[in-house]
Parts: structure tokens; C-alpha cells; sequence
């Protein structure tokens, strides 16, 4: 899998997220309460991402879903290492 330049948003008509098996790449999935976002690292390493916005330790906020708008910036600490901004849906490489 490439890398993408782009990740569009859905939202839940539950409070789930869909199991991994039913998820796309680019798509980010939220449930309808917007508390957690999940998608595949856009990298292309496969690994799924989930950014939580109403821990009270996050540091991520949700700013927009249409088009989708994520703050600060998303640093895996996995192999892949990828570093990148979520902004107006589209990926901004670090």
C-alpha cells in the first residue's frame, strides 16, 4: 500500500466504531458521540490509529469532520515512525 495524501471522515450512527475487517484505507471512522477516531496509518504500514479526543489526557482535538481537521499533528512511535498533520482531509507529511 502507498502512501496517502488524503483521509475522509464517517461518522457512526452508533456509539462503535466498525470492527477492523470492515474498515477502508483513507477513511476515518468516528462513532456518533466523536470521542475516538480510528483509521489505517496512512503511511501504508497497515497498522490501525486511534486518536481519542475526550480523554482527559489527550492533546488532540477534533476541530472539523467535514472536511476533516485534527490538532496537533498525529507521531506514531510504531516502526512506520510516520509524522503528519490531518488538515481540510488532506495528509500533511512532517
Amino acid at each position: 500500500m502507498e502512501r496517502l495524501n488524503s483521509l475522509r471522515a464517517v461518522v457512526s450512527e452508533t456509539e462503535h466504531l466498525p470492527a477492523r475487517e470492515s474498515m477502508e484505507v483513507g477513511v476515518a471512522y468516528l462513532p456518533r458521540d466523536r470521542s475516538v477516531m480510528a483509521f489505517f496509518c496512512p503511511c501504508g504500514c497497515g497498522r490501525e490509529v486511534f486518536i481519542p479526543f475526550e480523554d482527559h489526557c489527550t492533546v488532540w482535538k477534533l476541530e472539523s469532520v467535514e472536511p476533516l481537521t485534527v490538532s496537533p499533528s498525529i507521531q506514531m512511535t510504531s516502526e512506520c515512525r510516520a509524522h503528519y498533520f490531518i488538515r481540510g482531509g488532506r495528509i500533511i507529511w512532517c
